[in-house]
């Protein structure tokens, strides 16, 4: 077993995208300093998270993705003396005996718990905005992260979020010294910085690692946000398979055609910041009374005061979202454009590739034809193997 394990165990939406970019993408790297990131691609992380939490999608998934917690556990194995580093944004959901059971099956390795944990305002609205991409229709004033849900829609409750109560299911008998909180800095033009805090949680060598490898992950302003959660009332269940969602909602209409919009930021209404804020500062003080290793400020996870200037979404007018609307329509159109050009130089190609096979063929057609055929027929003959057998006439006749 590695001598120290880091388990990353959250939470959504505190920059875990780019920091588990930086880790895959310098791998090489962090391996020669003999630090290990575990698992080759993306989906080994979703599984093994999936296997910890005996998350129902697993019985939808190749009977592999059961053990994918197993095999991350001995993957850290192969490397005895060097430290080994898992992270997946939703461990946190786990019960205390799903925690301690994961935890338990790295004995008997150093494990270190990393928590990294965001100020709360910016981390309630980047949950709705990830909530919209994957088809949610609630506005933003009817929308609250569910307290401890334990249900299919738990990703996105406090009981991901809550760096507490996150830590105090996880912790089991773990010294507290061995848990790290890292805060996310308030100024998202700092995502430096938040590497800086993660790498030194985890060991990892200053200024070991390209950064300029991690892809962007960034926000849609307010007018967007609204649009797509009316889009999504309109496109209802029509799109309804989690691929296909991933796909068309997430990736395509959300980040390729609507973040690059760069709106007006969301914000939220005075009274839920001010209810946000009492919450912060009671997380606050219990993480600095845990005795946890906090790396960063814990004022970090407070909200500003004064607020950042934005918009909330109930307050945009009707041409504001018609012409976001126009515009989303416009690039809609032209990436069809794209497409079916594309599609019908493939299928001009085809059509060529189509006119020769038949031109091929039709070469075969007269003594050059009967020559092809007459080789075709004595090929294996020639190759030594056995003529097929004359058949001899029937002598019963006369």
């Amino acid at each position: 077993m590695s001598e120290r394990v880091y388990v990353h165990i959250g939470a959504p939406k505190t920059g875990t995208t780019f920091l588990q970019d930086v880790m895959r993408k310098n791998h090489d790297v962090l391996a020669g300093k003999g630090i290990w990131y575990v698992g080759e691609r993306w989906r080994d992380h979703v599984h093994a998270r999936f296997a910890v939490v005996e998350h129902p999608r697993l019985e939808m998934l190749d009977a592999a993705a059961r053990d994918a917690w197993d095999r991350a556990v001995a993957e850290a194995a192969r490397w005895p003396g060097h430290t080994a580093i898992l992270s997946h944004e939703m461990l946190g959901s786990a019960t205390p005996d799903q925690a301690s059971r994961a935890l338990t099956a790295l004995a008997p390795a150093e494990v270190h718990l990393v928590f990294t944990a965001r100020n709360l305002v910016d981390h309630v609205l980047a949950v709705w905005q990830e909530q919209l991409k994957w088809r949610s229709t609630i506005p933003l004033s009817k929308w609250r992260p569910a307290e401890d849900d334990v249900g299919p829609h738990s990703d996105w409750s406090w009981r991901t979020m809550d760096p507490v109560a996150v830590l105090r299911r996880w912790q089991g008998d773990l010294d507290p010294a061995r848990v790290h909180v890292v805060t996310v800095p308030r100024s998202p033009a700092e995502p430096d910085e938040l590497w800086n805090r993660f790498a030194a949680a985890c060991g990892i060598p200053a200024g070991s690692c390209d950064l300029a490898v991690a892809r962007p992950n960034k926000s849609m302003g307010a007018v967007e946000a609204e649009l797509l959660r009316r889009i999504n009332v309109k496109v209802g269940d029509s799109i309804g398979e989690r691929t296909e969602i991933g796909r068309w909602m997430r990736q395509y209409l959300a980040h390729t055609v609507l973040v690059p919009r760069e709106g007006p930021r969301l914000v939220l209404r005075e009274e839920y910041v001010t209810e946000l804020r009492g919450r912060a500062r009671e997380a606050r003080a219990a993480l600095e009374a845990a005795g946890y290793d906090i790396i960063g400020d814990l004022d970090d996870l407070l909200p500003l005061d004064p607020p950042r200037a934005g918009i909330h979404p109930d307050d945009l007018d009707a041409a504001t979202l018609l012409d976001a609307a126009t515009d989303t329509i416009a690039a809609v159109l032209l990436t069809v454009k794209e497409r079916t050009e594309e599609r019908d130089a493939a299928r001009e190609k085809l059509s060529a590739a189509r006119a020769t096979v038949a031109d091929l063929r039709a070469q075969r057609v007269g003594p050059l034809g009967r020559l092809e055929r007459k080789f075709m027929r004595d090929r294996p003959a020639r190759r030594g193997r056995p003529q097929r057998r004359e058949r001899l006439p029937d002598q019963s006749q006369p």
